[in-house]
Protein backbone atom coordinates (compact mmCIF):
# COMPACT_ATOMS: atom_id res chain seq x y z
CA UNK A 1 0.00 0.00 0.00
CA UNK A 2 1.33 3.63 -1.46
CA UNK A 3 2.14 5.57 1.53
CA UNK A 4 0.61 9.23 1.78
CA UNK A 5 3.12 11.83 2.26
CA UNK A 6 0.21 14.30 3.13
CA UNK A 7 0.13 14.45 7.31
CA UNK A 8 -2.74 16.92 6.49
CA UNK A 9 -6.42 16.06 6.38
CA UNK A 10 -7.93 19.62 6.12
CA UNK A 11 -6.12 21.14 2.97
CA UNK A 12 -7.26 24.45 4.91
CA UNK A 13 -4.67 23.48 7.83
CA UNK A 14 -2.21 22.50 5.95
CA UNK A 15 -2.16 25.69 3.65
CA UNK A 16 -1.85 27.80 6.81
CA UNK A 17 0.96 25.69 8.55
CA UNK A 18 3.27 25.86 5.28
CA UNK A 19 2.76 29.52 5.41
CA UNK A 20 5.58 31.97 6.62
CA UNK A 21 3.34 34.09 8.40
CA UNK A 22 1.73 31.54 10.28
CA UNK A 23 5.59 30.46 12.00
CA UNK A 24 5.90 34.55 12.88
CA UNK A 25 6.04 35.18 16.47
CA UNK A 26 2.89 37.29 16.75
CA UNK A 27 3.35 40.67 19.16
CA UNK A 28 1.07 41.70 21.63
CA UNK A 29 -0.58 45.30 20.72
CA UNK A 30 1.46 47.89 22.85
CA UNK A 31 -0.88 49.97 25.26
CA UNK A 32 -1.41 53.27 24.36
CA UNK A 33 0.45 55.06 26.78
CA UNK A 34 3.53 52.78 25.56
CA UNK A 35 2.82 53.86 22.49
CA UNK A 36 3.18 57.06 23.50
CA UNK A 37 5.54 57.00 25.16
CA UNK A 38 8.11 55.70 21.93
CA UNK A 39 6.43 58.14 19.76
CA UNK A 40 8.28 61.18 22.45
CA UNK A 41 11.17 59.04 22.57
CA UNK A 42 11.76 59.03 18.75
CA UNK A 43 12.02 62.88 18.56
CA UNK A 44 14.44 62.85 21.78
CA UNK A 45 17.81 64.14 20.64
CA UNK A 46 20.33 62.95 23.20
CA UNK A 47 23.36 65.63 23.03
CA UNK A 48 26.86 65.18 22.65
CA UNK A 49 29.47 64.95 25.59
CA UNK A 50 30.72 68.34 24.61
CA UNK A 51 28.71 70.66 22.11
CA UNK A 52 31.19 72.67 19.31
CA UNK A 53 32.69 72.79 16.21
CA UNK A 54 35.67 71.28 16.64
CA UNK A 55 35.33 68.47 19.03
CA UNK A 56 32.27 66.92 18.59
CA UNK A 57 31.60 68.52 15.36
CA UNK A 58 29.91 65.95 13.68
CA UNK A 59 27.17 65.03 16.78
CA UNK A 60 26.63 69.00 16.99
CA UNK A 61 25.77 69.51 13.40
CA UNK A 62 23.63 66.26 13.33
CA UNK A 63 21.56 68.11 16.74
CA UNK A 64 21.96 71.18 14.69
CA UNK A 65 20.25 69.83 11.32
CA UNK A 66 17.53 67.94 12.95
CA UNK A 67 16.71 71.12 15.01
CA UNK A 68 16.94 73.17 11.83
CA UNK A 69 14.47 70.30 10.26
CA UNK A 70 11.82 71.50 12.83
CA UNK A 71 11.02 74.48 10.57
CA UNK A 72 9.01 72.56 8.15
CA UNK A 73 6.62 70.74 10.51
CA UNK A 74 3.34 71.81 11.74
CA UNK A 75 2.78 69.01 14.63
CA UNK A 76 5.38 67.67 16.76
CA UNK A 77 8.29 68.39 19.61
CA UNK A 78 11.66 67.96 19.36
CA UNK A 79 13.65 67.11 22.66
CA UNK A 80 16.77 67.60 23.32
CA UNK A 81 18.41 65.20 26.43
CA UNK A 82 21.46 66.94 28.04
CA UNK A 83 21.79 64.14 30.28
CA UNK A 84 25.83 63.22 29.06
CA UNK A 85 26.33 67.18 28.02
CA UNK A 86 29.36 68.11 30.39
CA UNK A 87 31.24 71.00 28.52
CA UNK A 88 29.53 73.53 25.59
CA UNK A 89 32.05 75.64 23.23
CA UNK A 90 30.81 78.69 22.35
CA UNK A 91 30.78 78.43 18.84
CA UNK A 92 29.01 75.20 19.03
CA UNK A 93 26.31 76.69 21.36
CA UNK A 94 25.76 79.60 19.54
CA UNK A 95 24.82 77.53 16.52
CA UNK A 96 22.77 75.50 18.71
CA UNK A 97 20.91 78.71 19.82
CA UNK A 98 20.65 80.48 16.36
CA UNK A 99 18.77 77.13 14.93
CA UNK A 100 16.39 77.05 18.06
CA UNK A 101 15.61 80.70 18.00
CA UNK A 102 14.91 80.36 14.33
CA UNK A 103 12.81 77.26 14.24
CA UNK A 104 10.84 79.17 17.38
CA UNK A 105 10.29 82.34 15.23
CA UNK A 106 9.21 80.81 12.15
CA UNK A 107 6.99 78.00 13.61
CA UNK A 108 5.10 80.69 15.89
CA UNK A 109 4.98 77.82 18.63
CA UNK A 110 7.59 76.26 20.91
CA UNK A 111 8.43 72.99 19.23
CA UNK A 112 11.88 72.09 20.75
CA UNK A 113 12.28 71.31 24.63
CA UNK A 114 15.01 70.90 26.66
CA UNK A 115 15.59 68.07 29.63
CA UNK A 116 17.85 66.67 31.53
CA UNK A 117 20.31 69.00 32.46
CA UNK A 118 22.28 67.53 34.95
CA UNK A 119 25.18 69.79 34.52
CA UNK A 120 25.36 72.80 36.66
CA UNK A 121 28.23 74.68 34.31
CA UNK A 122 25.99 73.64 31.60
CA UNK A 123 22.90 74.83 33.48
CA UNK A 124 24.04 78.27 33.57
CA UNK A 125 25.32 78.60 30.35
CA UNK A 126 22.02 77.75 29.30
CA UNK A 127 20.28 80.74 31.24
CA UNK A 128 22.58 83.01 30.61
CA UNK A 129 21.97 83.10 26.95
CA UNK A 130 18.58 83.29 27.11
CA UNK A 131 17.74 79.82 26.23
CA UNK A 132 16.01 78.70 29.36
CA UNK A 133 13.35 82.40 28.94
CA UNK A 134 12.65 81.26 25.36
CA UNK A 135 11.74 78.15 26.12
CA UNK A 136 10.33 78.21 29.67
CA UNK A 137 12.81 75.60 31.58
CA UNK A 138 15.52 76.14 34.40
CA UNK A 139 13.96 78.98 35.72
CA UNK A 140 15.12 78.62 39.24
CA UNK A 141 19.02 78.10 37.99
CA UNK A 142 21.29 81.03 39.39
CA UNK A 143 24.11 82.32 37.27
CA UNK A 144 26.89 82.74 39.45
CA UNK A 145 30.23 81.36 37.93
CA UNK A 146 32.49 83.70 36.68
CA UNK A 147 33.24 82.01 33.73
CA UNK A 148 29.52 81.97 32.44
CA UNK A 149 28.10 85.39 34.09
CA UNK A 150 30.35 87.29 31.80
CA UNK A 151 28.52 86.65 28.70
CA UNK A 152 26.27 88.76 26.75
CA UNK A 153 23.86 88.02 24.48
CA UNK A 154 22.13 89.79 21.31
CA UNK A 155 19.94 88.85 18.38
CA UNK A 156 18.46 91.22 15.66
CA UNK A 157 17.39 91.49 12.27
CA UNK A 158 18.75 94.68 12.00
CA UNK A 159 22.03 96.89 12.21
CA UNK A 160 21.70 100.01 14.33
CA UNK A 161 25.07 101.69 14.59
CA UNK A 162 23.38 103.49 17.81
CA UNK A 163 22.21 100.02 19.62
CA UNK A 164 25.39 98.19 18.63
CA UNK A 165 27.62 101.20 19.66
CA UNK A 166 25.72 101.57 23.10
CA UNK A 167 26.45 97.55 23.33
CA UNK A 168 29.69 97.92 22.73
CA UNK A 169 30.17 100.82 25.19
CA UNK A 170 28.53 98.48 28.13
CA UNK A 171 31.43 96.07 27.24
CA UNK A 172 34.11 97.99 27.55
CA UNK A 173 33.05 100.55 30.34
CA UNK A 174 35.41 99.60 32.64
CA UNK A 175 38.50 98.97 30.35
CA UNK A 176 40.76 102.10 30.42
CA UNK A 177 41.00 102.72 26.14
CA UNK A 178 42.37 105.15 24.39
CA UNK A 179 40.02 107.17 21.97
CA UNK A 180 41.98 105.62 18.63
CA UNK A 181 42.01 102.45 20.24
CA UNK A 182 38.34 102.74 21.27
CA UNK A 183 36.96 103.66 17.33
CA UNK A 184 39.50 100.82 15.68
CA UNK A 185 37.48 98.20 17.58
CA UNK A 186 34.36 99.28 17.42
CA UNK A 187 34.87 99.75 13.70
CA UNK A 188 35.69 95.96 13.00
CA UNK A 189 32.75 95.55 15.56
CA UNK A 190 30.16 96.93 13.68
CA UNK A 191 31.28 96.04 10.21
CA UNK A 192 31.31 92.38 11.32
CA UNK A 193 27.98 92.47 12.23
CA UNK A 194 26.82 94.39 9.02
CA UNK A 195 28.43 91.67 7.12
CA UNK A 196 26.32 89.08 9.04
CA UNK A 197 23.13 90.84 8.35
CA UNK A 198 23.65 92.27 4.76
CA UNK A 199 25.54 89.42 2.72
CA UNK A 200 24.76 86.48 4.37
CA UNK A 201 21.08 86.87 3.36
CA UNK A 202 22.00 87.98 0.18
CA UNK A 203 18.23 87.91 -1.76
CA UNK A 204 19.34 87.67 -5.33
CA UNK A 205 21.72 84.98 -4.57
CA UNK A 206 19.16 83.27 -2.62
CA UNK A 207 16.88 83.33 -5.46
CA UNK A 208 19.32 82.53 -7.89
CA UNK A 209 20.58 79.24 -6.07
CA UNK A 210 16.75 78.46 -5.10
CA UNK A 211 16.69 78.62 -1.39
CA UNK A 212 13.92 80.52 -0.31
CA UNK A 213 12.72 79.41 3.22
CA UNK A 214 15.92 77.83 4.14
CA UNK A 215 17.24 80.96 6.44
CA UNK A 216 15.27 82.89 8.58
CA UNK A 217 12.95 85.46 7.29
CA UNK A 218 13.69 88.12 8.72
CA UNK A 219 17.90 87.99 8.34
CA UNK A 220 18.85 87.73 12.27
CA UNK A 221 21.88 87.55 13.17
CA UNK A 222 23.10 86.14 16.64
CA UNK A 223 25.97 87.48 19.20
CA UNK A 224 28.14 86.57 22.13
CA UNK A 225 30.48 88.70 23.82
CA UNK A 226 32.42 89.82 27.16
CA UNK A 227 35.83 90.80 28.50
CA UNK A 228 37.44 88.49 30.20
CA UNK A 229 41.28 88.38 31.67
CA UNK A 230 42.03 91.69 29.37
CA UNK A 231 40.44 90.46 26.21
CA UNK A 232 37.13 91.44 24.39
CA UNK A 233 35.51 88.20 23.08
CA UNK A 234 32.90 87.97 20.58
CA UNK A 235 31.19 85.45 18.41
CA UNK A 236 29.14 86.35 15.81
CA UNK A 237 26.76 84.17 13.91
CA UNK A 238 24.41 83.77 10.77
CA UNK A 239 22.19 80.93 9.15
CA UNK A 240 23.00 82.36 6.02
CA UNK A 241 24.46 81.20 2.60
CA UNK A 242 27.93 81.23 4.03
CA UNK A 243 31.23 83.21 2.56
CA UNK A 244 32.55 80.64 0.19
CA UNK A 245 28.71 80.88 -1.53
CA UNK A 246 28.76 84.52 -1.34
CA UNK A 247 32.07 85.65 -2.43
CA UNK A 248 32.52 82.80 -5.53
CA UNK A 249 29.23 85.23 -7.09
CA UNK A 250 30.97 88.53 -6.64
CA UNK A 251 31.62 90.74 -9.52
CA UNK A 252 35.46 90.76 -8.00
CA UNK A 253 36.18 86.96 -6.97
CA UNK A 254 36.53 85.93 -10.98
CA UNK A 255 39.15 88.52 -11.79
CA UNK A 256 41.28 87.74 -9.17
CA UNK A 257 40.93 83.86 -9.15
CA UNK A 258 44.14 82.78 -10.55
CA UNK A 259 45.95 84.90 -8.26
CA UNK A 260 43.75 83.38 -5.10
CA UNK A 261 44.41 79.58 -6.56
CA UNK A 262 48.02 80.99 -7.13
CA UNK A 263 48.61 82.48 -3.38
CA UNK A 264 46.84 79.76 -2.01
CA UNK A 265 46.80 76.47 -4.05
CA UNK A 266 43.59 75.39 -4.19
CA UNK A 267 39.79 76.64 -3.73
CA UNK A 268 38.83 74.32 -0.50
CA UNK A 269 36.31 76.64 1.11
CA UNK A 270 38.56 77.40 3.96
CA UNK A 271 40.84 79.14 1.73
CA UNK A 272 38.34 80.87 0.09
CA UNK A 273 37.67 82.83 3.75
CA UNK A 274 41.42 83.15 3.84
CA UNK A 275 41.69 84.77 0.44
CA UNK A 276 38.64 87.13 1.26
CA UNK A 277 39.98 88.37 4.21
CA UNK A 278 43.74 88.66 2.10
CA UNK A 279 41.37 90.45 -0.53
CA UNK A 280 39.92 92.84 1.76
CA UNK A 281 43.22 94.21 2.98
CA UNK A 282 44.21 95.64 -0.48
CA UNK A 283 40.16 97.19 -1.10
CA UNK A 284 38.57 100.62 0.37
CA UNK A 285 35.29 102.06 0.06
CA UNK A 286 33.37 98.23 -1.07
CA UNK A 287 31.08 96.54 -0.04
CA UNK A 288 32.15 92.74 0.88
CA UNK A 289 32.73 90.33 3.44
CA UNK A 290 35.78 90.24 5.29
CA UNK A 291 35.98 93.90 5.91
CA UNK A 292 35.48 93.98 9.50
CA UNK A 293 37.54 90.38 9.65
CA UNK A 294 40.09 92.49 8.27
CA UNK A 295 40.41 94.63 10.89
CA UNK A 296 40.31 91.88 13.45
CA UNK A 297 43.83 90.17 11.89
CA UNK A 298 45.48 93.44 11.60
CA UNK A 299 44.67 94.16 15.23
CA UNK A 300 45.75 90.66 16.54
CA UNK A 301 49.38 91.24 13.81
CA UNK A 302 50.43 94.38 15.42
CA UNK A 303 49.73 93.06 19.34
CA UNK A 304 51.12 89.54 18.68
CA UNK A 305 48.06 88.20 21.04
CA UNK A 306 44.76 87.12 20.39
CA UNK A 307 42.82 85.10 17.79
CA UNK A 308 40.45 84.99 14.86
CA UNK A 309 38.47 81.64 13.85
CA UNK A 310 35.94 81.90 11.26
CA UNK A 311 33.62 78.52 10.29
CA UNK A 312 31.81 78.92 7.36
CA UNK A 313 30.39 76.47 5.36
CA UNK A 314 32.28 73.11 5.54
CA UNK A 315 35.69 75.86 6.03
CA UNK A 316 37.53 76.92 8.73
CA UNK A 317 39.80 79.73 8.71
CA UNK A 318 42.33 80.36 11.97
CA UNK A 319 44.75 82.92 12.41
CA UNK A 320 46.85 83.51 15.94
CA UNK A 321 50.01 82.26 17.60
CA UNK A 322 50.26 78.94 17.79
CA UNK A 323 48.90 77.21 20.88
CA UNK A 324 48.30 79.41 23.99
CA UNK A 325 51.74 81.20 22.83
CA UNK A 326 52.17 85.16 23.22
CA UNK A 327 54.48 87.46 21.51
CA UNK A 328 55.21 84.98 18.60
CA UNK A 329 54.50 85.33 15.06
CA UNK A 330 50.41 84.48 14.39
CA UNK A 331 49.83 81.49 12.28
CA UNK A 332 47.27 81.68 9.29
CA UNK A 333 45.18 78.25 8.95
CA UNK A 334 42.76 76.83 6.58
CA UNK A 335 40.83 73.88 7.04
CA UNK A 336 38.26 71.85 4.88
CA UNK A 337 35.44 69.39 7.29
CA UNK A 338 33.37 66.89 5.38
CA UNK A 339 30.14 68.35 6.89
CA UNK A 340 28.65 71.95 6.65
CA UNK A 341 27.11 74.34 9.31
CA UNK A 342 25.32 75.94 6.90
CA UNK A 343 25.88 79.76 7.93
CA UNK A 344 29.23 81.18 9.96
CA UNK A 345 30.34 81.82 12.97
CA UNK A 346 33.32 84.27 13.47
CA UNK A 347 35.34 84.15 17.25
CA UNK A 348 37.15 86.91 17.99
CA UNK A 349 39.50 87.06 20.75
CA UNK A 350 41.10 90.59 20.76
CA UNK A 351 43.56 92.64 23.28
CA UNK A 352 41.48 95.84 24.37
CA UNK A 353 44.66 97.57 25.23
CA UNK A 354 46.71 99.52 23.13
CA UNK A 355 44.88 97.68 19.69
CA UNK A 356 45.49 100.84 17.54
CA UNK A 357 49.28 101.28 18.69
Amino acid sequence: MKKSNNLFKNKSIEKKVRSKRFWRTKRKPRPPHVKERLGREKNTLFMPESIGLHQSRDETLRIVSRIRGMADTEAGTLVLDFTRTTRVIADGMILVLAAIDMVVNKTKRTCVRIKNVRSDKVAQVIKQIGLSEKLGVLKDVTVNRNDVNFWHHVSRSEVDAESAADHFDRLCRETPMSEDDRWFLFNAFSEAIDNAHSHAYDSRMISEIGAEGSFPDDKRWWMFSGVDAGYLIVLVCDLGLGIPTTVTRKGWWEPVREKILARFGAEDEGKIVAATIEHARSRTGESYRGKGMSRLKMAIEQMGRGRLLIYSNKGCYSFGPEGEKTGVPSVETTKDYSASINGTVVFWQVPIQSIAA
